[in-house]
């Protein structure tokens, strides 16, 4: 499916996901009677009855030994696999669910760079429609909306942030100040996010 990347799964994934309805085409799993199937459906049914716990392990001894051998490249779907069993462990406790489930959305554990793009473009979009709205004084004239992606952007990557449109400055409201450290703050949580995915996919 267009919007899911492909990665190495283990058999014993697909037959975890099969027993427990996970592995839908909606999640962009292929249904088990897939012709490219066939051998993995013979066989699946006499896999040993694996939990989430027991497949993140079996990935992480893929990914250390991966790691072991510097090929930190292949390593990265064995890692992707044993966050997404770690998610759905009921061992795992349920603060770390939820931060792996945080990960897994706006960055792909690490291994995504598409989603944390897609989230700052979403992010600068979205502070600068709310400053439209609610970052200036009513008395001010509210910047067009060009300027204020203008502004907000540079507040990402921390340039020089004074808003001047239209030949005059402008003055945020409290709303306003709160948009733009909010804007300081995930901005480059999201851009390092990016970064991070593409040192994990090209590190030698």
């Amino acid at each position: 499916m267009w919007r899911w990347s492909r990665r190495q799964v283990l058999v014993e994934e697909r037959a975890w996901r099969t027993a427990t309805g996970r592995g839908a085409q909606r999640l962009g799993w292929l249904p088990l009677d897939d012709p490219g199937l066939r051998l993995l459906r013979e066989h699946i049914d006499q896999l040993p009855a694996l939990g989430a716990e027991r497949i993140a392990g079996l990935y992480r001894s893929l990914r250390k030994a991966q790691e072991d051998a510097k090929n930190e490249p292949g390593a990265a779907d064995f890692y992707y696999g044993e966050c997404e069993m770690r998610r759905h462990a009921s061992s795992t406790p349920w603060a770390e669910r939820r931060i792996l489930w945080l990960y897994w959305l706006v960055a792909g554990y690490g291994l995504r760079g598409l989603r944390s793009l897609t989230c700052l473009a979403v992010l600068i979009a979205g502070v600068a429609v709310a400053l439209q709205q609610v970052g200036f004084p009513p008395c001010h004239p509210v910047p067009p909306l060009v300027a204020l992606l203008v502004f907000t952007t540079q507040s990402v990557v921390s340039l020089e942030t004074r808003l001047a449109a239209l030949g005059r400055d402008f003055t945020l409201t409290g709303a306003g100040d709160g948009l733009r450290l909010l804007v300081r703050i995930l901005g480059p949580v999201l851009l390092a996010l990016a970064l991070l995915s593409i040192r994990n996919r090209v590190k030698r």
